[in-house]
């Protein structure tokens, strides 16, 4: 048996998915993810079966996965994708309930919050799959679908913030209707499927391994193989935070200039839009540059983890733990319960108008106009 032909030779046998690797016409296995060569004294073929026989430890480190982490980074992983899959859920489940969330700039957030959801729920259901090939490929393959939706709708409220607050102001938020939200689902959901499709179409092709995906081999729920990674998920992230940062600067300099003017016309105070600015940087995707620069410090591995795996965090004490967002909760329960004079239902007339006040200012004002922290803030 392998075994025993193994304990022969005194070293483990550690068994290949058949798709990662190749055999050599001089006799050696090319494995293809790590891009690793195992001389023919250190493997076994029996059958289809390639077991390798080297030191267990020796043989992990060559096989460094393509998105493989220490025990303390995966505790760290589990533990902020759970508490931010829970925040996610919360955001997910008040957009029926929340008026304030069912106006335009609500819609993209919440298409946002459901592909980060997807992305969490299938990234953490993954490593237990691990045994059944055919579940763990799938799930590589939501995964990677749900990870590119996620970073197609931050191009699209980039663009979206562009639109209104850029340099030229195309548009008024009134004219922002259903035809615009179709037209960006089919970009925020599409596309990535058309890409995921490709992919997963050269792991049925008879082209170089190397450049196939290979979903699921190794017991990794995942793109497996680094040039297919590169290809398919690490240059189209790259090319949507270009984008972003390239509408986001700009966007970014009108809204100061604009707040200025506002404070010089009015004689107020000026704002500052730090908070405004630290929600568009994370809504664009800006925190996945970590993962550009990670492999080259540990340190940036955890900023990566911490920051990335805990978005749903920030997005719920962003958007949902706010004052609006609380006063239109009021608004539509106090609605729903009629003049009812409890104190748990009741809803003063100041909410109410201030509710209202900051709708017409989302849905009426012309952003060509100095514009004003609460009124940006209404359109994230």
């Amino acid at each position: 048996t392998p075994s025993e032909i193994m304990n022969r030779t005194v070293c483990p046998g550690k068994p290949l998915d058949p798709q990662s690797f190749e055999l050599l016409t001089n006799g050696s296995v090319f494995i293809i993810q790590s891009e690793t060569l195992i001389s023919p004294d250190e493997f076994m073929l029996l059958g289809n079966t390639v077991y390798v026989c080297v030191n267990e430890s020796a043989f992990e480190e060559k096989q460094v996965g393509v998105w493989k982490f220490d025990n303390t980074m995966g505790l760290l992983t589990i533990i902020c994708s759970a508490l931010s899959l829970v925040c996610l859920a919360i955001r997910l489940l008040l957009q029926p309930m929340v008026p304030l969330y069912q106006n335009f700039p609500g819609k993209l957030q919440f298409s946002l919050v459901l592909a980060l959801f997807f992305a969490g729920v299938f990234f953490l259901i993954g490593p237990n799959c691990t045994h059944i090939k055919a579940l763990c490929s799938a799930l590589g393959v939501l995964i990677h679908w749900s990870y590119l939706a996620a970073f197609s709708w931050t191009v699209i409220i980039a663009r979206d913030m562009y639109m209104l607050f850029g340099p030229s102001s195309f548009s008024r938020s009134s004219e922002r209707g259903v035809d615009v939200f179709i037209m960006y689902s089919i970009f925020g959901w599409g596309v990535p499927i058309i890409l995921v499709a490709i992919a997963l179409g050269l792991d049925f092709s008879d082209i170089d391994p190397l450049y196939k995906p290979m979903y699921g081999a190794e017991g990794l729920c995942w793109i497996t193989q680094r040039y297919a990674l590169i290809i398919f998920f690490t240059l189209p992230i790259a090319l949507t935070i270009i984008i972003n940062v390239g509408l986001f600067i700009p966007t970014a300099i009108t809204l100061w200039k604009s707040m200025s003017k506002r404070a010089q016309t009015t004689n107020s105070k000026q704002e500052y839009p730090l908070g405004i600015y630290t929600k568009l940087f994370c809504l664009m995707g800006f925190t996945w540059i970590f993962a550009f620069i990670a492999p080259y410090n540990v340190a940036f591995w955890y900023i990566f983890i911490v920051l990335n795996s805990s978005q749903g965090v920030y997005i719920f004490v962003a958007f949902v733990l706010t004052k609006k967002v609380w006063i239109s909760l009021s608004s539509k329960r106090g609605l729903n319960n009629g003049t009812s004079n409890t104190k748990t239902t009741m809803v003063s007339a100041s909410s109410i108008q201030n509710l209202n006040k900051m709708q017409e200012t989302t849905e009426m004002e012309n952003i060509s106009q100095p514009v004003s922290v609460e009124n940006v803030s209404m359109n994230l």
